[in-house]
């Protein structure tokens, strides 16, 4: 059986701030911005998989961490059939 996974929306000034910091990273040290957009994707990935795993902020709210840099998501669920 195959579990359904969430659908995950990222605003436009998440992904914005997303390729900047990929960008910084990257004139750091080459590849560095990859791995973050990488690890990004990746917890996306986690997210769709299972989002009520993670720390609850608030009511609607939930935080996950990257693991390898200093980034995280804010994620808010919301009932797909209202």
């Amino acid at each position: 059986m195959t579990r359904a996974r969430f659908r995950v929306v990222m605003r436009p000034v998440a992904r914005t701030e997303i390729a900047e910091a990929a960008g910084w990273y990257e004139e750091q040290k080459r590849g560095l911005g990859r791995e973050l957009t990488r690890e990004m994707r990746a917890a996306v990935a986690r997210l769709q998989d299972n989002p009520f795993q993670y720390q609850t902020v608030d009511e609607e709210m939930r935080r996950m961490l990257l693991h390898d840099f200093p980034y995280g998501t804010s994620s808010r669920f919301t009932d797909p059939t209202s």
